[in-house]
């Protein structure tokens, strides 16, 4: 890691105005980590917003500016905080290792700690694709369930030597090992040591994805990762001072333009899909509700969330996340033969995250559903004029149809498609994808979505 040997080297604490805690004894004598009473001033509530996070004399701290001439721009939030071996953000929270505990800060209101498991060995901390993953000296494991008594409940997923640093970014698990940048491949049992050289990484004791790039904290100072991968050395540039850190995290701030996937930690760029318009193989999609019904006599209301496989039983496909996650994201391939300008060409599918393809439930209660094979896709339109273009339509048969549905309303006539609305019921998940019924098959109120490709 590069440094400025004329750079002059202070503790933390000691050159930040107004912001120094001392140690307190009393947590150390009773052998806890973490003041687990501590009380939250109004700044202290917002540890877990968006930003660059570290831990140095004791005392967690959130950087200001950052960049050359940004100097020392930390600020105090949370004294107290012993023996802390590795630290991540996840799912808006801030988790801790210490003294083989597992800590989570209980809320911002309170500002108290609570233990949620054990964690014995720990070197560091990282959230990725949707859960904790912890090193220890020689070994990668995966969190299960977290919260008071669910024990050590850790999952060995491969082998990590000698880690300081860990953190998700681009979607993918970053480590720092031996003075170098390691990059996972293949994640779970039996996947062994499955790292690869990324770079160099000098003395690091901290590492955290943040507004688009990875920040490490080395030699007193904060440093900004260029370029990644095999041959790009210590391609890294100053960006602040940092002392006497010990570790680091972030909730990550996208650049401009562009949207951070919640789980994955990674930063993508939304383009509007218009309709008429092809996709190339293996393009990723992203639909957007804008309004839901709430009953059966058209009550309705702002339903700005994201359309995704559910959390609770990986299979329906409902609309609950405001923030765009790893769930909401398809793999789409498009049908347009010959250019056909009509019949809500291109049709498409949708390969969900877990796997299937999303279609309707064929069992009369208006769901959708990402458990099917590629032949009974579902076969969704993207409307053939402006006024179509934001609708969410569903082809009457599957993709393993389409040339037949094609051919027969080419030579037939008696083209149809069905447009899907939500209705919620009052509830807070999609009950039902709607639409008006045989002849016109129109939408309801409901039934615009905005389309996303997604980068």
């Amino acid at each position: 890691m590069k440094q400025n040997s004329s750079r002059r080297v202070f503790p933390l604490a000691i050159s930040l105005l107004g912001a120094v805690f001392a140690p307190l004894g009393c947590a150390a004598d009773d052998g806890a980590p973490l003041d687990l009473e501590e009380e939250v001033s109004e700044a202290q509530q917002e540890l877990v917003s968006l930003g660059l996070f570290v831990i140095s004399n004791n005392t967690i701290w959130k950087r200001g500016a950052i960049g050359p001439g940004t100097g020392n721009d930390w600020t105090g939030l949370v004294a107290d905080v012993y023996g802390v071996t590795g630290m991540a953000v996840h799912e808006g929270e801030l988790y801790v290792i210490a003294s083989n505990y597992l800590y989570k800060r209980e809320s911002l209101s309170s500002g108290s700690w609570v233990v949620v498991g054990e964690a014995y060995g720990g070197t560091a901390l990282a959230s990725f694709d949707g859960s904790l993953y912890m090193t220890t000296s020689n070994g990668l494991f995966l969190r299960g369930a977290t919260g008071p008594g669910t024990g050590n409940d850790w999952t060995y997923v491969g082998e990590a030597y000698a880690v300081t640093a860990m953190a998700a970014y681009n979607g993918s698990l970053y480590a720092v090992s031996n003075d170098a940048l390691w990059k996972r491949g293949a994640i779970g049992p039996g996947t062994g040591n499955d790292w690869s050289y990324a770079g160099d990484a000098y003395a690091v004791t901290g590492m955290g994805n943040y507004n688009g790039s990875l920040y490490v904290a080395s030699n007193s100072a904060l440093w900004k990762r260029g370029a990644i991968g095999p041959g790009t050395g210590s391609d890294w540039s100053y960006a602040g001072d940092a002392y006497g850190v010990t570790s680091m995290a972030a909730t990550p701030k996208c650049p401009s333009g562009q949207t951070l996937v919640s789980d994955l930690l990674t930063c993508v760029t939304l383009t509007p899909w218009a309709n008429q318009t092809e996709l190339p193989a293996g393009s990723k999609i992203a639909i957007r509700l804008r309004r839901v019904m709430t009953n059966y006599y058209g009550g309705s209301e702002v339903w700005t969330k994201w359309i995704g496989v559910s959390a609770s039983d990986n299979q329906t496909i409902d609309a609950v996340d405001v923030d765009l996650t790893s769930r909401n994201i398809f793999t789409a391939t498009t049908y347009r033969p010959g250019g056909q300008p009509y019949y809500d060409l291109p049709w498409y599918n949708m390969l969900a995250s877990n796997g299937n393809y999303v279609g309707g439930s064929n069992d009369g209660t208006g769901r959708l559903l990402a458990s099917h094979d590629l032949a009974n896709a579902g076969m969704f339109g993207r409307g053939w004029n402006s006024s179509q273009a934001s609708e969410f339509m569903l082809e009457p048969y599957p993709w393993g149809q389409r040339d037949a549905w094609l051919n027969r309303v080419k030579t037939q006539g008696g083209y149809y498609e069905l447009c899907l609305s939500p209705f919620t019921l009052g509830t807070a998940h999609i009950t039902q994808w709607l639409n008006g019924g045989y002849p016109n098959y129109g939408c309801y109120v409901s039934g615009d979505v905005d389309y996303f490709v997604v980068n």
